[in-house]
């Protein structure tokens, strides 16, 4: 009776964890937070089979990426890793390999991120999950551009684009879009980056935090285009700040203290110089003011 009894249990427990992963699962697209609750609301004891601990560490590897939520440990995904590698469908093989490469990335593991995303494209060519096809590209661009491999990047996220208006998520569309404005910004294309910045501020479907980078982004690429425009640097700056409470990155305080420099508004200028002058024992922010304010000195003389 005692092992009838745990049987029993056991049985109740499973039923109960994968009830509550379908709840999850179905919360991923439009509620995320709400899946990384019901996520975290679960038991690991409770999930005793390999293949629900797969399945677990693959929903909340795909819950915590939807809530920007960076990892760089491998022990949340590594017994999807382990399980997907003999058994399951090929969409999941190809989630479980992206996630894995992403906590790479995140690590700063560069090499073997990109080495991880190189097996995963067979995978690509046959599944008919789109929406992980775009992730995947878009990946690849990410680790590309911090290798200073423009181009390169670029193709790939062009690639992220068009797998991303396949599966229909327009979300996905603009921040993609918004990738490739930056890319061309670095390869100095400025015309066809302020085409794209202007798409995406236009459909403004992202959400506040990156519909302010994306402002910051198109404000910095004003002032260093060939004909600076300074008053609508400073205007898109400033609608970045009225969205969101400080820049993203420091070194646009720098950039927009510049753009008001340029714009006539001293007072403001000389203000945000003379802040960041305050925190020059800060190495990025010595670098960051001495960079701007060095511009700033030769427009003047």
């Amino acid at each position: 009776m005692l092992l009838l009894g745990i049987g029993i249990c056991s049985c109740r427990s499973t039923k109960e964890v994968e009830a509550k992963l379908f709840r999850a699962e179905s919360n991923l697209t439009d509620n995320s937070e709400t899946a990384l609750q019901i996520l975290d609301s679960l038991d690991v004891a409770d999930i005793t089979t390999r293949k629900l601990q797969a399945r677990y560490a693959l929903v909340y590897s795909e819950a915590l990426d939807k809530n920007y939520i960076d990892v760089q440990s491998d022990s949340i995904i590594a017994p999807a890793i382990q399980y997907y590698k003999n058994h399951g469908s090929t969409e999941e093989k190809l989630k479980s390999m992206y996630y894995y490469a992403r906590t790479q990335y995140n690590a700063g593991d560069y090499n073997p991120a990109i080495l991880t995303l190189m097996g995963t494209l067979p995978l690509v060519e046959t599944t008919s999950s789109t929406r992980t096809c775009a992730l995947v590209h878009n990946l690849f661009a990410m680790i590309y551009n911090r290798s200073f491999m423009f181009q390169e990047a670029l193709n790939h996220i062009k690639r992220a684009h068009d797998y991303a208006l396949q599966c229909g998520d327009y979300e996905l569309v603009d921040l993609f879009l918004y990738r490739q404005a930056q890319l061309y910004k670095n390869l100095k294309q400025y015309h066809e980056a302020e085409g794209l910045y202007v798409q995406v501020l236009t459909s403004a479907r992202l959400d506040n935090k990156i519909m302010a980078e994306v402002m910051c982004s198109y404000a910095h690429t004003l002032l260093v285009k060939q004909e600076p425009d300074y008053d609508s640097s400073a205007k898109w700056y400033k609608k970045a700040l009225a969205i969101s409470p400080t820049f993203y990155d420091t070194n646009h305080w720098g950039a927009y203290a510049y753009a008001l420099k340029m714009n006539g508004d001293e007072k403001t200028s000389e203000s945000l110089f003379s802040q960041l002058a305050s925190f020059k024992s800060n190495s990025k922010v010595e670098y960051i003011y001495n960079s701007w304010n060095t511009m700033k000195n030769r427009k003047e003389s």
